[in-house]
């Protein structure tokens, strides 16, 4: 899908495909649940003290509370992330504000995870002047705005801010998403996910998506309109209306700053960078907007927030267990990335604008980031003069870490997951479809070192015979690993350098694609 404009969904933007094309533009959506998880690992509401203000960054890190911006701008380390940032989005020192609590504006709401469309039109609804909320919106802009921004250490603006009703949204979201999420794309994101089994053939993944935007999203940033939209008929003193609008405020500044459309267009064609940028984007927005929450709420506000719960049958936990990890990554992963880059003060943020983490690696190891790790380049042949008349090549990207553990969970512990998808080096997979429909997907993953490339095959070939894929007949020896069922077939081989898969929907097409590429 092309880059949205409305910064909602930052769920993941070219990840269904990443597993999810869908959620890739720049909504940012802004989902309760997230911020509430964020929140609870920030502190428990149910303490008697409310939590230190001024508390150390590196206590902050520890408990995962963003710590507080410096008084003045401090350099970053010589191992952390350069300093240097392009002239013309220098952000402007500020001096911290008085400990002395004003008072507190109305309560932001959580984000969602979800995909901004680019340009994109404002919403087709727009609030009335004379809307009783929307001029309340605009009093809490005001108050927070320059707090928010000296925080932050970025220039403040005056960021309009109007309302949507869930019904408009409802609406105005569909046609959203056909501007913004081709057909093509979709058809090419539903081929891929049920290769890979993430999703069952009966289920429908833009329909998954739609449902779970609709019924999550709080609000987001238009970078195109530059407007903030909140979603729902809220009471503005809410601490959730105060959250998201902290939230979508920080998207802000960081649009005028950086440029959030432009760095999304330098990475485009490569869905794991482009998730990377998503959780730098939307972990600075987390952190900055969670501290003003501890510096701004009360402690029954905070409690509130902390004790939100989803309605039961809701259309996240209804969603596959793929599309949610992908809907959370941006958040949860981008926090724990930018908390580890505050050891060397907001400047090391703003610096990570310019010198963008790589890969979904680099977010999961800020370390690697600071070393400046780069994924390895993967050598992916085009398989068309290989295959049969009829067959085209529909797409071709990085799954990168992230969603190579997302893969694996389908047969296996999250931990154990993670810990076999860690060492990747670089992968590159394609896309291919023939007049049927019939689908094949080729990946090609390399890894750091030859221990880490040991793990990932057996974690490989459990999955494979282990149901990762669905129940089906296999087949295992030292270098392969065959698996039929389900309408489906696979083949993994171990090569010198590297791991290659192949999934199809026509097992004598997967054959061919294998041999080839054994050999190729």
């Amino acid at each position: 899908m092309r880059h949205a404009k409305p910064r909602a969904l930052c769920a993941s933007a070219r990840w269904v495909s990443l597993k999810m094309r869908p959620l890739r533009g720049r909504l940012s959506w802004i989902a309760a649940l997230v911020l509430v998880l964020t929140l609870s690992w920030a502190c428990d509401p149910s303490d008697d003290a409310r939590p230190e203000v001024e508390a150390p960054a590196v206590v902050a890190a520890i408990v995962g509370t963003p710590p507080p911006a410096p008084t003045q701008s401090q350099p970053a380390p010589a191992t952390a992330v350069p300093t240097r940032v392009r002239a013309e989005v220098s952000p402007t020192a500020v001096a911290e504000p008085e400990a002395a609590t004003p008072t507190p504006p109305p309560t932001p709401t959580p984000r969602v995870l979800t995909p901004t469309p680019s340009a994109t039109p404002t919403p087709t609804v727009v609030p009335q002047p004379e809307s009783a909320v929307a001029p309340e919106l605009a009093a809490l802009l005001a108050d927070m705005g320059p707090r928010l921004a000296a925080w932050r250490g970025l220039e403040p603006w005056d960021v309009p801010a109007s309302l949507m009703t869930p019904e408009e949204f409802a609406v105005w979201l569909p046609a959203e998403l056909e501007e913004e999420y081709p057909a093509d794309e979709a058809a090419a994101d539903q081929l891929e996910w049920e290769l890979l089994g993430l999703i069952r053939p009966d289920q429908d993944l833009y329909e998954l998506q739609l449902a779970l935007y609709t019924e999550q999203v709080a609000g987001f940033y238009d970078s195109e309109t530059e407007e903030i939209v909140i979603i729902g008929d809220h009471d503005a003193a809410a601490p959730m209306i105060i959250v998201t609008l902290a939230h979508e405020y920080v998207h802000a500044l960081q649009d005028r700053a950086f440029d959030l459309d432009a760095l999304e267009e330098s990475v485009e064609g490569n869905q794991d960078a482009l998730a990377a940028l998503l959780a730098l984007i939307e972990g600075d927005a987390t952190v900055a907007e969670l501290q003003y929450a501890m510096r701004q709420l009360s402690r029954e506000q905070l409690a509130e927030l902390g004790s939100y719960a989803p309605p039961p049958d809701n259309a996240f936990s209804r969603s596959p267990p793929a599309l949610q990890a992908v809907l959370f990554f941006p958040y949860l992963s981008g926090h724990a990335f930018v908390t580890a880059l505050l050891d060397g003060g907001w400047r090391a943020v703003d610096a990570a604008y310019t010198r963008l983490p790589a890969s979904t690696e680099q977010i999961l190891h800020p370390a690697k980031y600071a070393a400046g790790e780069a994924p390895l380049e993967v050598n992916l042949p085009t398989l068309i003069d290989a295959l049969p008349p009829g067959w085209s090549e529909v797409r071709r990207d990085v799954f990168g870490e992230f969603m190579v553990s997302v893969w694996l969970e389908g047969s296996q512990a999250v931990p154990q997951a993670a810990a076999a998808a860690a060492g990747w080096g670089g992968d590159a997979y394609a896309l291919y479809q023939n007049e049927d429909g019939h689908g094949l997907l080729v990946m090609k993953f390399r890894w750091d070192t030859e221990r880490d490339l040991d793990e990932f095959w057996t974690a490989m070939v459990d999955h494979l015979v282990g149901g990762g894929l669905g129940q089906g007949s296999s087949e295992v020896d030292a270098t392969t690993a065959t698996w039929w069922g389900d309408g489906r077939a696979a083949r993994a081989e171990r090569l010198a350098d590297s791991v290659m898969v192949v999934i199809g929907h026509d097992a004598a097409v997967v054959g061919l694609a294998a041999q080839f590429l054994s050999h190729g």
